[in-house]
């Protein structure tokens, strides 16, 4: 009589212990040590290469002016930007680049002098392939050629201080640009000149833009 509650007691002890350890789980349960490396693998493969940053920039020109109605508008304000970027490094020296910008506010004012003013706001989403030199001492140069689609906004301000939309302009047109970067371990800082190349039939004109950014690499 003794053996047999004995006997279900380890029985019921057992599977007390696999109902148990059946609810929790271990990084290597049900997985081969090869299972495992494989996964590891894998997930390296994801991140090689794989780099994100965020920068700031600002009109490369100090004054920006046209001409319209026969009175020149030139800038009274410029402001700094920001962006976001993800890429992917397919070898040392080749990579894919997406990237989101808001150039920073441009105010401008006319000749008349009137009290009156323009603000125009820029964004861009580009995407470019990314050449990248050699490294010598950490630093190395690079050239951008791609795509940008861009949306232009531009609202004017009246002396009463009403606000009213001159111009809402949206297009795709072609985006290049070059820089130096400077290579720490895997974190990286570069100064980029970046142009977005209106069309031939396009009224519109974009101000090339000086960015300072940070990066880093996830492998």
């Amino acid at each position: 009589m003794k053996k047999s509650v004995l006997t279900s007691l380890i029985a019921a002890s057992a599977l007390f212990t696999g109902v148990a350890f059946a609810g929790s789980y271990t990084a290597d349960a049900g997985y081969t040590a090869a299972d495992t490396a494989a996964m590891a693998a894998s997930e390296n493969n994801f991140l090689q290469g794989l780099y994100v940053g965020v920068g700031v920039n600002r009109a490369a020109a100090d004054n920006l002016s046209y001409t319209v109605d026969n009175q020149e508008v030139s800038t009274g304000k410029q402001n700094m930007g920001g962006g976001l970027f993800v890429g992917r490094k397919f070898s040392d020296m080749f990579a894919v680049e997406l990237g989101y910008n808001v150039y920073g506010k441009n105010t401008f004012t006319n000749s008349e002098n009137d009290a009156s003013q323009e603000d125009y706001q820029m964004t861009s989403t580009t995407l470019m392939g990314v050449v990248n030199s050699p490294s010598f001492n950490n630093i190395s140069a690079h050239g951008k050629l791609g795509a940008a689609y861009y949306n232009q906004a531009t609202k004017q301000t009246d002396a009463a201080g009403n606000e009213s939309s001159l111009a809402n302009y949206s297009a795709a047109d072609l985006a290049f640009g070059f820089g130096l970067q400077y290579n720490i371990s895997q974190f990286a800082v570069s100064l980029d000149w970046t142009r977005i190349q209106p069309g031939e039939n396009s009224s519109i004109d974009i101000p090339d833009q000086f960015g300072l950014n940070f990066m880093y690499n996830f492998a």
